[in-house]
């Protein structure tokens, strides 16, 4: 009866002495995910391409001017839309490094800043070449002058053919000084 009681009395103290269960600690067991036997490694982590902050910008004209560089830069979205950056003006965008090219004046490229950001722009072709200009209108020549009509009262008489009459040349008479 003693072992009884001592065992009661066990039993009715241990809840008091137990401690809450605690959330274990996540970071213990990350060694069994990053080095496991059972799964496969995560590939290699590749090197991402250098992306240009200015993608949607390009390279419209640079001069050399006194005092630094004058530089005109086109949006691709809005050809209109265009920024020209001087010395001595207030402009959002600085100009840090002009590498002119030997070989051709469309590889020249600019180093600028704008907005916190570093970039390249360079000439982009489809900026540089003009739209081409619409087709003309086919024109109906009824042997008036343009934009007159049958009806009106047009300048040159018609002729009973729809053709034009030949113009009329007067060749001026001599001079009476001058000899045949």
């Amino acid at each position: 009866m003693k072992a009884l009681l001592l065992l009661s009395l066990i039993a009715l103290a241990a809840p008091l002495i137990a401690a809450v269960p605690q959330q274990p600690v996540m970071t213990s067991y990350s060694r069994l995910w990053t080095d496991s036997p059972f799964t496969a490694k995560p590939p290699p982590a590749t090197p991402t391409a250098a992306v240009n902050p200015f993608e949607g910008f390009s390279l419209g004209g640079v001069s050399r001017v006194q005092g630094g560089y004058f530089v005109i830069i086109l949006h691709d979205k809005d050809p209109e839309k265009k920024t020209t950056v001087a010395p001595g003006q207030k402009s959002d965008w600085e100009i840090l490094q002009v590498e002119w090219s030997d070989t051709f004046w469309k590889e020249t490229k600019v180093r600028v800043r704008h907005g916190g950001k570093e970039g390249v722009l360079s000439f982009d072709e489809a900026q540089l070449t003009l739209a081409s200009a619409p087709a003309p209108q086919p024109q109906q020549n009824r042997g008036g002058p343009q934009g007159a009509q049958p009806g009106q009262n047009n300048p040159i008489p018609q002729m009973p053919g729809g053709g034009r009459p030949r113009p009329r040349v007067v060749v001026p008479p001599p001079n009476p000084g001058q000899r045949r």
